[in-house]
């Protein structure tokens, strides 16, 4: 999942005027003008209906600027972040995507930003990046955005009612299916010098306390979570990798890849 702006240019057509007059809806793709006089016209007829007074140039733009973001809804970000991160069917999916994007102008902690650029960088995750057509870079946006609802960017690493941990939240339950099916494999386990064992037999409470206290095992499994949820995209598992030996995050099998072939 890339860090994607869901808002979209509005491209310009001819229509007639009649068009318009015949509601007041607008449409949620392309607007289709006649020219701008025609536009300006339609959205006077709009704000004073909405009580505007189109006489107060600044009031009427805010007005109509306002309108229009409302109409764009939610980001790609803020919907995937409800539906698929977090998702807590105890909260209305609207007012989950609201709080996502509410949250997008918090500023991540500098710690925070090098414990994930960290993770992203050590290579455990390289084979699932490649194969949903990731770059480092877009991965750690899209979890600088998620950490922004979940912990402010990490000022609020606290241990959730839930008993998530870290700065990206990840439950405990979550924390050993990551474990159990190998997604968190041997390079994540070599990156923060543990074993499998060992943190499979932490309890609840001592995962939580984990993640929370080590920004790097946070921000992995955190990373780990995330590209769990996000999906494969044909053509890239392979075409996009370097030449060399890597590890089967399905099966732990270890393969070869040359020229863009699996061997």
């Amino acid at each position: 999942m890339t860090a994607i702006n869901n808002r979209h240019e509005r491209k310009l057509e001819p229509i007639s005027l009649e068009e318009y007059e015949a509601g007041r809806a607008k449409p949620s793709g392309p607007q289709r003008l006649v020219d701008e006089e025609s536009m300006r016209m339609f959205e006077e007829a709009i704000a004073r209906e909405d009580g505007v007074d189109t006489r107060d140039t600044d009031t009427f733009t805010a007005h109509m600027e306002e309108s229009y973001e409302e109409e764009e809804g939610p980001s790609e970000e803020a919907v995937f972040w409800a539906e698929k991160y977090n998702a807590d069917k105890s909260v209305p999916m609207e007012e989950r995507t609201a709080a996502f994007t509410e949250k997008q102008s918090v500023k991540v902690l500098k710690k925070t930003t090098k414990a994930i650029e960290s993770a992203v960088a050590s290579g455990a995750f390289e084979v699932e990046m490649k194969s949903r057509g990731l770059t480092g870079e877009a991965v750690v946006a899209a979890l600088e955005n998620i950490s922004k609802v979940e912990t402010s960017g990490g000022r609020n690493n606290t241990i959730s009612k839930g008993m998530a941990g870290g700065v990206l939240q990840v439950i405990p339950s979550t924390f050993k299916d990551l474990l159990n099916r190998g997604v968190v494999g041997p390079k994540a386990l070599k990156a923060l010098k543990r074993t499998k064992e060992e943190l499979l037999a932490m309890s609840d409470q001592e995962s939580a306390e984990y993640l929370r206290d080590n920004d790097k095992a946070g921000a992995m499994f955190g990373l780990a979570a995330y590209l769990n949820k996000t999906e494969r995209v044909e053509g890239h598992q392979y075409l996009s990798l370097n030449d060399g030996v890597y590890e089967d995050p399905d099966t732990g099998g270890r393969f070869e890849v040359k020229g863009g072939r699996r061997l």
